[in-house]
């Protein structure tokens, strides 16, 4: 009898230690799952860092310096028979707009991505992605509605948008301007209205001119943009009309797993409490010594994972970032990083501190019935 106790015990211990590590993963993966497959989450962050009021400043920080950019500077031997500093002057963005300063691209970008707009539209890629995710389809499928920039483009708006492009260009030569008034005179396309920055009286008369230029790039914008791209499925019999078709990914089965994961800890819990429970004492010892050192192991996980992440983006990923990102967007993308983890990392906190006052509890408890069971005797 003596032997089959001790077994017993051990097979018990055995299935405390399995509840506690499953209780630990599927509290991260379940958590995992109610966080970041919740669009609201990203909705929240996006608000707190105030990005639509940002975005147009940050853009044009990110174009200015993309344009700018020479990847020749930072490893010169990439660019060895290119020319001076490697740079292909036929290359890249036209001229007129190689001439906008970061305030001009500002002050541009303000007027077509307000904040009602790039937020509205903004949360609802993220209502439409994740929709998406909790479907049964194969296919992603997100539409933006362009309706409201056409219409930041009309108007007064529009022409304020137009002058700011015309004044950042270098002022007009004689020759210049005969050929920016010939264009406009005849069948013309917008870049060459472009070409300089006529005298003022000028540019009164062109003012129709340019905002029939507007309204023809106005024309051509559809009002809807659908990105198209298959994210599940595939194989020999998915459509070859697909557009971006990409590996199939069962993510419904991973989902399930995620889901499911809670189930495993409950199983050991009651093996557990098959083989290690014989009293009240021993139910509420052998629970509540596991779920006290399953919170604390939970804590611990949500100590170490901020320090964790800067130690991953310092090692991993800071160093493979391009050249080309303005260091501000990048500022910005490790600031959500880091509200994205941390507001996880709330939760699991959160959880665990209730999970390690229930296993106290229970274990002071165990202490108070074996106290008294012991004074009896």
């Amino acid at each position: 009898m003596k032997f089959l106790g001790t077994c017993s015990k051990v097979i018990s211990v055995g299935f405390a230690t399995a509840f506690v590590i499953s209780a630990l993963i599927a509290l991260l993966l379940v958590n995992l799952q109610n966080h970041y497959l919740n669009p609201d989450t990203y909705k929240t962050v996006l608000d707190e860092q105030n990005i639509y009021d940002r975005l147009p400043a940050i853009l044009s920080k990110q174009i200015a310096y993309s344009i700018t950019y020479n990847p020749c500077l930072e490893n010169p031997e990439q660019c060895e028979g290119e020319g001076m500093g490697g740079v292909d002057e036929n290359n890249g963005p036209p001229t007129y707009l190689k001439n906008l300063t970061i305030e001009d691209w500002e002050l541009m970008l303000s007027h077509i991505l307000t904040p009602e707009w790039t937020k509205s539209q903004t949360e609802s890629v993220l209502d439409q992605f994740f929709a998406f995710l909790n479907s049964e389809e194969e296919k992603l499928s997100i539409t933006i509605s362009l309706v409201g920039l056409k219409a930041n483009l009309t108007g007064q708006k529009g022409m304020e948008f137009m002058r700011i492009l015309v004044d950042a260009q270098p002022p007009c030569t004689e020759t210049l301007l005969g050929l920016l008034l010939d264009a406009a005179a005849g069948d013309f396309t917008p870049d060459q209205l472009l070409l300089c920055r006529p005298p003022e009286e000028v540019m009164d008369g062109l003012a129709p001119t340019l905002e029939a230029a507007l309204d023809l790039v106005i024309d051509d914008l559809p009002d809807q943009a659908i990105l198209g791209k298959k994210l599940f499925g595939g194989g020999e019999n998915a459509s070859a009309s697909t557009i971006n078709e990409g590996p199939g990914i069962n993510f419904q089965t991973v989902r399930s797993v995620m889901r499911l994961s809670l189930f495993l800890p409950l199983i050991f819990l009651v093996l557990l409490t098959l083989f290690g429970v014989r009293s009240w004492r021993g139910f509420l010892f052998w629970w509540g010594i596991p779920f006290m050192i399953l919170g604390i192991s939970a804590l611990g996980v949500g100590l170490i994972a901020l320090p964790m992440l800067d130690w991953g983006l310092g090692t991993f990923v800071l160093d493979r970032i391009p050249g080309a990102i303005d260091p501000d967007l990048l500022n910005l993308l490790i600031d959500s990083t880091e509200l994205l983890v941390q507001s996880f990392v709330r939760v699991i906190v959160n959880q665990a501190a209730l999970i390690v006052a229930l296993g106290i509890i229970m274990t002071g408890a165990g202490l108070i019935v074996n106290y008294t069971s012991t004074k009896k005797a």
